[in-house]
């Protein structure tokens, strides 16, 4: 770099705001892609500080996240907003495992960068929404961390989005396409399949409900197909399809019945010596003879009973909270032009291995 280059002086948001003919607080807000300004404004004043040469000082962004935790502008609370549709029971999360360790890991999180977790709840009525909207922002909360819906591939409408940071959970989210947070389902089927074939066996087959695949945005599925498919002893016409059930017709509950007699059914077919299967909540040792073991998938804690991953949710909700952090820092606010997902793989538990996942208090 020449001497004349060094000795330039650096490009400010006033100059950018002469140049551009707007307010300073307008350049800050463009920079940072605010949606409170219209995009083409945006798009204008950041081409012009690109021109200009632009870049931003780290050590006052450094100055400027540290001001921006002081309780007078932060208020220290993240509301965890519960989308309750009109099928669904009040609070349906709670009885999740696995949405109850988000919950928890963004709470303990929350409480190390200074926040505390809070939850409010909405659902499909404009008021209803209009209200919980106003609620926060008359509260001074700005982020948000949205529970997963009951409900599948939920568009949850209205709501103004633009006044907060925001982050969700897994797949369930339709509308709005937020930044997410959610288990490696697809590397973690992966995982397990090799796991399982370490232990010697060999016809492997996948047993998990429709719902539950989707809610896993079909990962599972497609992990079991594409990991068969990268073994080279298997080709194509030796492709195990895996068993994906209506859950409504073929509930788990009963011991004996017709979920009991469709695994038998899928094992015998495809001579299988091993299952990978979410269903661990099944009496699997009424199912099959010794000949036939089964593994579990998407556990929510280590089982005394199945080896198998663990879903490491607590972690999760750690992650989205660090997350959503660092999105309130650098003032990111209402929905994003290109949504990010950030996926959390699991642990494998075998029985000799002690419990590495950490749950819920």
């Amino acid at each position: 770099m020449s001497k004349s280059q060094d000795n330039k002086p650096r490009v400010t948001q006033k100059d950018i705001a002469q140049v551009a003919d707007v307010s300073r607080v307008t350049v800050t807000y463009a920079l940072k892609d605010n949606p409170c300004l219209p995009l083409e404004t945006r798009e204008r004043i950041q081409r012009i500080a690109r021109e200009m040469g632009y870049m931003r000082d780290p050590l006052f962004a450094t100055l400027a996240r540290y001001r921006s935790r002081a309780p007078a502008s932060c208020h220290g609370v993240i509301a965890w907003l519960v989308w309750e549709s009109g099928s669904s029971s009040q609070s349906h999360w709670r009885s999740s495992p696995y949405y109850l360790d988000y919950f928890n890991g963004a709470t303990a999180r929350a409480r190390h960068h200074g926040y505390q977790v809070e939850e409010f709840q909405f659902n499909a009525d404009e008021m209803s929404r209009k209200r919980v909207g106003g609620i926060l922002h008359a509260r001074g909360i700005s982020s948000i961390l949205l529970c997963p819906t009951a409900a599948l591939r939920t568009g949850i409408g209205v709501f103004p989005w633009q006044n907060f940071s925001s982050l969700s959970f897994g797949y369930t989210l339709r509308d709005p396409a937020l930044h997410t947070v959610a288990s490696a389902h697809f590397q973690n089927v992966r995982t397990a399949m090799r796991e399982i074939r370490q232990r010697g066996y060999h016809r492997i087959g996948l047993i998990i409900s429709s719902l539950t695949d989707i809610r896993c945005n079909r990962f599972a599925s497609s992990a079991f197909i594409a990991e068969q498919l990268a073994v080279e002893s298997v080709v194509q016409n030796q492709i195990i399809l895996p068993l994906c059930y209506d859950p409504e017709h073929f509930p788990i509950c009963e011991s004996n019945g017709p979920y009991l007699d469709l695994v038998v059914n899928y094992a015998q077919k495809n001579q299988l010596d091993a299952v990978l299967t979410a269903d661990y909540q099944f009496d699997w040792q009424s199912a099959f003879s010794e000949e036939i073991d089964v593994f579990g998938l998407s556990l929510p804690a280590p089982n005394l009973h199945l080896e198998g991953v663990v879903e490491d949710s607590f972690r999760i909700g750690e992650v989205a909270v660090d997350q959503l952090v660092a999105m309130i820092q650098r003032g990111e606010h209402g929905i994003p032009r290109t949504p990010i997902g950030t996926h959390i793989e699991g642990i494998w538990h075998g029985m000799e291995d002690p419990a590495t996942v950490q749950s819920a208090p």
